[in-house]
């Protein structure tokens, strides 16, 4: 218990060196606040505006959760179609590969929003394109450790 009391107490100095850092280097290179805001200002602003905000931060986090609910429903049902339709599997499992940038850099989703996904064009990265080639080198097994056809 003691341990995590000086763990706390360590976060929270790191934290208050941090906002002083940020007040400092506001208030001593004259940055227009419409630029970068000091945390004084922004405690005045959310004190300010404390309503306004809290109603906003409601609506975002239904939206969120509201997303979150979606996606797990979907997931779980495209996973248990995948699974027990093997054909359905074999037709759509290379774009789901594709699509998914979260396991992958978003390698995949910048190839097909800009190109290689090369800042210089040349392609020299072009193997890092698809979470397909995941699969060659790890004998049959996903990143989650399932097998597959």
């Amino acid at each position: 218990m003691k341990r995590q009391g000086l763990l706390a107490m360590n976060s929270l100095i790191v934290l208050a060196c941090l906002v002083g850092l940020w007040q400092a280097v506001v208030s001593f290179n004259h940055v227009p606040v419409y630029i970068l805001p000091g945390p004084m200002v922004v405690a005045h602003a959310l004190s300010e505006r404390y309503p306004s905000l809290l109603n906003s931060l409601l609506i975002t986090t239904e939206e969120a959760a509201g997303g979150l609910a979606a996606s797990i429903v979907i997931g779980v049902a495209v996973a248990m179609l995948f699974a027990q339709w093997r054909p359905l599997r074999q037709l759509f499992y290379p774009y789901t590969i594709l699509l998914d940038g979260a396991d992958c850099g978003a390698g995949p989703a910048s190839y097909l929003v800009g190109g290689s996904g090369d800042p210089f064009g040349d392609h020299r990265n072009i193997h890092h394109l698809s979470c397909a080639d995941y699969r060659q080198h790890n004998a049959g097994v996903d990143q989650c450790g399932c097998e597959f056809d």
